[in-house]
């Protein structure tokens, strides 16, 4: 099984403007709007390739079945830790000219301790059922930065251990010797605390993770593409041109389609090949719907590998 957990869930609502105007009238020409956060994005994402996923994590009471109600649409089970207050919205702002998308993101209601220690026996109790846990996306506010550290650490009975954080997120939870990180190139560059000019410099950032405690680096760098390292091989893949209709969910996806090949025994090429594949499909999808298994099968098909 595969379990995403979301300590803070979202309701994403993503406008489409013809031409992003700073500071000026912008008019909306379409919107929608998905309960989710990278958590469910995951657990969604795994269903898609057809393996078992789970959910868990934190859920507010007010608009919570923004959240469940895609779950349980999409057949996938869930458990929540539920709290009083407001799931928090994102708000996800898509260029169609330039195909660049800005978001504006609440923080989310603060969390209490008591809640914290709830999440935490929740997180154990998955983890003894999960043959991977995905630990990603923002903390709440009131829970510390080494939160992720300590799930992934007290989840040592899950054989794949996967980390996606930034900050001081993913510094801590580093210490904690996941078998998989996925940042993106700004990310690796707040974590090295280095300027990352070039693929090369990629390459370097993210074989030194791979000392810092991570098993695997996967670094994704939008229309830059993708790299996937062990610290002794590093492969790569170049970004393929398709319509971009929204970018978010696109990094979960490419999480979603290593586990499938890595849990299946792929290699590190295989494994790259996957994961893009189901990123690429994701940004052909609006809102955060993630992929479908059609536009997956046919970018396989189209992302090409290299090693560096």
């Amino acid at each position: 099984m595969i379990t995403g957990v979301c300590l803070n869930p979202c309701i994403d609502k993503t406008v489409h403007i013809e031409r992003f105007e700073y500071g000026g009238m912008n008019r909306i020409r379409s919107s929608r709007i998905d309960g989710g956060g990278k958590g469910i994005h995951i657990a969604l994402g795994a269903q898609k390739l057809q393996m078992q996923s789970l959910a868990i994590g934190l859920i507010y009471e007010a608009n919570r079945h923004l959240v469940t109600d895609r779950l349980d649409a999409a057949g996938v089970p869930y458990r929540f830790v539920s709290a009083p207050g407001e799931i928090r919205t994102n708000l996800k702002i898509f260029d169609e000219e330039k195909g660049v998308v800005t978001e504006v993101n609440e923080a989310g209601p603060q969390v209490s301790e008591e809640r914290l220690l709830s999440l935490r026996q929740l997180s154990s109790e998955a983890a003894r059922e999960s043959r991977a846990m995905v630990f990603t996306g923002s903390l709440p506010p009131g829970a510390p930065n080494d939160f992720y550290q300590t799930l992934i650490e007290e989840a040592g009975s899950c054989a794949f251990r996967v980390l996606d954080a930034e900050g001081e997120r993913l510094r801590a939870g580093l210490l904690a010797r996941p078998e998989l990180i996925k940042p993106n190139s700004y990310e690796l560059e707040t974590l090295t605390r280095k300027k990352l000019s070039s693929l090369d410099d990629l390459r370097l950032a993210a074989v030194h993770s791979i000392g810092m405690g991570a098993g695997l680096c996967c670094v994704t760098m939008g229309s830059g593409g993708a790299l996937l390292t062990d610290g002794k091989r590093c492969v790569y893949a170049p970004s393929v041109e398709v319509p971009v209709r929204s970018t978010v969910g696109a990094g979960d996806s490419v999480v979603c389609g290593l586990l499938y090949a890595l849990l299946g025994g792929a290699d590190l090429a295989e494994a790259l090949r996957t994961g893009v594949a189901a990123g690429t499909a994701a940004v052909m999808s609006e809102g955060t719907q993630l992929f479908d298994r059609a536009g997956f099968e046919e970018m396989l098909k189209r992302v090409k590998i290299q090693e560096l």
